[in-house]
């Protein structure tokens, strides 16, 4: 049985440039064309992780967040560089294949392949902590937990409009601070937080999307209902939002 659960269909095929609006995560994803087959398209997108095998870089294949591997035998249509990408998020393009490869659960043709800037959750339990942290705007677009992942596109005043501010975005566990009273039980709060690099301007308003590794703050080691997000957008007031683990993923 394909893996639906994780996956959304592609019906238009006609286009030779595929912008792509997730339903849950506003990630626009560029898929190059294919010359000599107009109708050679992918059909499928997931979220995936990558995994490269210590021995070969060029053997590296992907877990989708249902757990299941895929295997990308036929990848003749892109020139993916894997190299210390191992265990780092991606949004895959593919189409299955009808033949098997041992000891993976699907066989795929790969089309193209996106890379997510990964990140782990910080910890800050004192002042000077939370200064290296920064708290300048930053709002959120779109988030999910997937697994052991929290996916998140948001948006934030740059310097410039090619300027770009992944690095400096952290999820973080501040403890210097008590959970707003408004928190429902069973969830554990962080903040998502932004340090500036020199001037910005409201009118370069830069996307991105990272996913962070729930890991400790995930939960099968919480125990808990899910995550509640503080966010401060860059046209409002402090937001928060309330976001559920996905139980239905193993």
């Amino acid at each position: 049985k394909l893996p639906e659960s994780k996956t959304k269909r592609i019906y238009d095929k006609k286009m030779k440039k595929q912008y792509l609006l997730l339903s849950l995560l506003c990630l626009a994803a560029f898929i190059p064309a294919c010359d000599k087959d107009e109708s050679d398209y992918p059909s499928y997108i997931s979220f995936a992780t990558v995994a490269v095998p210590a021995q070969s870089s060029r053997n590296y294949y992907f877990v989708l967040d249902d757990g299941a591997t895929v295997y990308p035998s036929d990848k003749d249509r892109i020139m993916y560089n894997a190299n210390g990408k191992n265990g780092n998020r991606a949004v895959i393009y593919y189409n299955f294949l009808a033949s098997s490869v041992p000891g993976f659960d699907h066989n795929i043709a790969l089309y193209d392949v996106v890379d997510i800037t990964s990140k782990e959750i910080v910890m800050a339990d004192n002042a000077g902590s939370l200064l290296t942290l920064g708290d300048s705007p930053v709002g959120i677009d779109e988030a999910r937990i997937s697994g052991d992942w929290l996916d998140i596109c948001c948006y934030y005043p740059a310097q410039n409009a090619t300027s770009s501010a992944e690095n400096r975005i952290s999820l973080v566990d501040n403890r210097t601070v008590q959970p707003p009273t408004e928190m429902p039980q069973g969830y554990t709060y962080l903040e998502l937080r932004l340090k500036t690099n020199g001037e910005t301007s409201p009118l370069n308003i830069r996307r991105s999307c990272i996913s962070y590794r729930l890991g400790e703050y995930g939960s099968a080691s919480t125990g808990g209902k899910g995550l509640y997000l503080k966010v401060v957008p860059p046209d409002g007031e402090p937001t928060y939002l309330q976001l559920d683990y996905d139980l239905k993923t193993k």
